[in-house]
């Protein structure tokens, strides 16, 4: 059985800078899972916080997606 699983996508962004997002998803027990989100862009310039935003927005919308699901202990 497999604990460990993993994303990997690119995201453009408004200003045409390019996003590498990686979502590694930890199988905690039979009926938890752990989330770690990692972005990071391309260039040598700074990002203004958009990778920040980015890993918010990916996080809110996760948990809007599964709150019929999550476990509050």
């Amino acid at each position: 059985m497999r604990n460990v699983g993993e994303i990997v996508v690119e995201k453009r962004t408004i200003t045409g800078r390019t996003q590498d997002i990686t979502l590694t998803l930890f199988s905690i027990n039979p009926l938890k899972t752990a989330v770690d989100i990692y972005s990071a862009s391309r260039g040598s310039l700074g990002d203004l916080g958009s990778n920040y935003r980015t890993i918010l927005d990916i996080y809110r919308h996760i948990d809007k997606r599964l709150a019929a699901y999550k476990i509050n202990n």
